[in-house]
Formats: structure tokens, sequence, C-alpha cells
């Protein structure tokens, strides 16, 4: 392969990297964003029907999270995410959409599947932790419930 082809590829991983991260920075949070709007079923819960990112909006329930502290742990959760090794997101197992909701209006930060596979408006899956799903479910409860 030659250098030139090789120094394209890397400089494409690079620019779609930050543009993630971008789109997941916290300093946007606390600041710009008044609060994160989450529709969500309890996680962990099974269902018997698929709750996809359309439905649960129907099905799920509806809640603003305003505390600051809350905003940076949903932050720092997005942001942990990794890679997901070979499962794709499904949209049958959605748990919770989460949106933020400034002065501007809202926009959809990602949409959370059960197993802690995420997926954000760019089209990227990314996967959650087990400790991160479980701050997530912690902070929903707390402030939600």
């Amino acid at each position: 392969m030659n250098k030139l082809a090789i120094l394209i590829g890397t400089g494409a991983l690079v620019a779609s990297t930050l543009l993630f991260f971008r789109g997941c920075d916290s300093s946007e949070s606390p600041a710009n964003a008044s609060a994160i709007g989450v529709y969500y079923v309890p996680i962990g819960a099974e269902t018997l029907v698929a709750i996809t990112s359309e439905s649960i909006e129907q099905r799920g329930r509806r809640c603003e999270i305003p505390a600051a502290k809350d905003i940076r742990a949903i932050r720092k959760v997005l942001n942990s995410a990794t890679d997901p090794t070979s499962e794709k997101f499904s949209n049958k197992l959605v748990r919770a959409k989460l949106f933020e909701i400034s002065a501007m209006g809202s926009k959809l930060i990602a949409v959370v599947e059960n197993n802690g596979l995420a997926k954000f408006p760019t089209g990227q899956e990314r996967l959650i932790s087990t400790k991160g799903m479980e701050t997530l479910k912690k902070v929903i409860e707390r402030q939600c419930e």
C-alpha cells in the first residue's frame, strides 16, 4: 500500500473520531443545556414487545434531568463507551432515548439498548460498559422515578 493512501486513511480515522467525541463533548452540557431529557423503559426490564427508538416515545416514560452533576455523569458514560466487538444495534431493545434540552430546542444525544449498545445521531454505534449502564440506570431512577 502506498504511503499517501495510508496517510489519507489515518487522517479520515482521526477526523471521524474527533467528530464523535465533539458530538459527546461534556463541555456543551451544563453550560448550554438546561437539562437532559429522556424517554425510558427501566434499564434491565424485559418487555413482551420490542421497544424501538420510535416506540419508546409512546410506550416509555418521559423525564427531564436538570442536575448538572447528573448531566456530567451521563456525558461521562457516553464518552467512555467503546467500539462494539461484533454486536450491532438492533433497535428492538431500546431502554433510553437521551436528548439535550436548551433554549435552542431539543437535540438527540443517543439511543441506548438494554445490552449497552448506544447509537448516536451520526450513526456511530458504541458499547457502554456494565458499570456505565449501572450509572445510567441509577441517574434515571434517582431523577425520574
